[in-house]
């Protein structure tokens, strides 16, 4: 089963704020179209809500306050998607427009495209900007490409919001130094960081199974996909990132009948690694200037309000630290009314609706810092 790709970004603006006054036309907006007011939570990294363009449906006169780049540090399976797209949300809501630079990817889509062709398929309107496009295709470095992007971002009075990854910005060659080059014109232009994780690591093991067990990336040595009868099922790549192809009722169907086998043998080994790699994170962004030990945060304490409403305030409380942080005066009305335009999701799954082998994993966990991870 292949969950639909989330085609644009998201930047709705909360009704009757006031902003100063700008010509109608200047300014494109994001507008997120649900279906339904109650959403299905998946434990995979992307959500399933559709995003498109709608250039008409909002008056386009508001005016944005442009900030430094404002970068989300995270690794994969940390539900980074739903993160960003809700971070671009409680931006314009409180006046900074995010600019349009495709799906969020804006690192990754730097360093794989390399023609004019490519960059207008995936960087949304600055892909449109042939001028711009022109500029980043002549050059080589990826740190020559971003400032490329971010003074088209201020010209637009935008702000650049993206995500980057600790694999994205560490090079093990020592003659490669691109990425070095790239931290420290980061920290040049005033960017806000801040490191955003997963609590929950049997959550993001999950992931790592069910929606990589068809890439090269995979290691099978966390565990696999079976089905009822613990027999093992082949893979079927059941989230195809970077595809827009759309489950089938079938497929849908037989998901249902699927869980993830964790290999406990490899477990408290596994857990450990993730651990150390969060770890990693703060600290190769703490060794390139950025206070992040003090703006690290779960994707858990800021989505925790989608399925309850007694967690509203810790949410918003986590909101608001992160919008400070950025340097936007965070307004608690305006965070909680972005929080309900956003809507709810039912609870996460216990992990025994999840993984087959829960009482294996529960055996592994017991008396380990990790046992309150599991959801029984």
């Amino acid at each position: 089963m292949r969950c639909a790709t989330l085609v644009a970004l998201v930047g709705t603006v909360a009704k009757g704020m006031q902003m100063t006054a700008l010509k109608p036309g200047t300014r494109e907006v994001l507008e997120i179209e649900k279906n339904e007011k109650k959403h299905t939570r998946h434990d995979s990294d992307t959500d399933t809500k559709k995003f498109t363009w709608d250039v008409n449906r909002f008056p386009l006169e508001h005016a944005s306050t442009s900030l430094p780049p404002v970068m989300m540090f995270a690794h994969g399976c940390s539900m980074t998607t739903a993160g960003i797209y809700l971070l671009r949300m409680m931006l314009t809501a409180h006046g900074v427009w995010p600019a349009e630079t495709g799906n969020g990817e804006l690192m990754k889509s730097l360093e794989a495209d390399r023609t004019k062709e490519d960059f207008q398929r995936d960087m949304g309107n600055f892909g449109q900007e042939f001028k711009y496009v022109e500029e980043v295709e002549d050059t080589g470095e990826l740190h020559t490409k971003f400032e490329v992007v971010n003074q088209w971002a201020k010209t637009m009075n935008m702000t650049l919001v993206f995500k980057n990854e600790y694999r994205m910005t560490y090079d093990e060659d020592p003659k490669d130094d691109d990425h070095i080059k790239l931290m420290l014109y980061l920290q040049s232009v005033g960017t806000k960081a801040f490191f955003y994780k997963r609590w929950n690591y049997l959550d993001v093991f999950h992931c790592m199974v069910e929606d990589f067990c068809d890439t090269a990336e995979f290691d099978d040595t966390y565990g696999g996909l079976v089905d009822e009868d613990g027999k093992d099922v082949k893979c079927k790549g059941f989230r195809g990132r970077g595809t827009e192809q759309t489950p089938s009722k079938a497929e849908e169907k037989e998901k249902m009948h699927i869980k993830v086998k964790l290999n406990v043998d490899n477990l408290l080994t596994h857990l450990d690694y993730q651990d150390e790699r969060d770890k990693d994170h703060q600290q190769y962004l703490k060794d390139h200037g950025f206070d992040v030990m003090r703006h690290t945060v779960s994707a858990e304490h800021l989505l925790a309000f989608e399925s309850s409403e007694d967690d509203i305030e810790y949410s918003a409380r986590a909101w608001s630290r992160v919008l400070g942080h950025i340097g936007v005066e965070p307004s608690d009305h305006i965070i909680k009314k972005t929080m309900k335009k956003w809507g709810t999701f039912d609870p996460p799954k216990k992990h025994s609706e999840s993984f087959h082998n829960v009482d294996e994993i529960k055996a592994a966990l017991k008396g380990t810092k990790y046992e309150e991870m599991l959801r029984s």
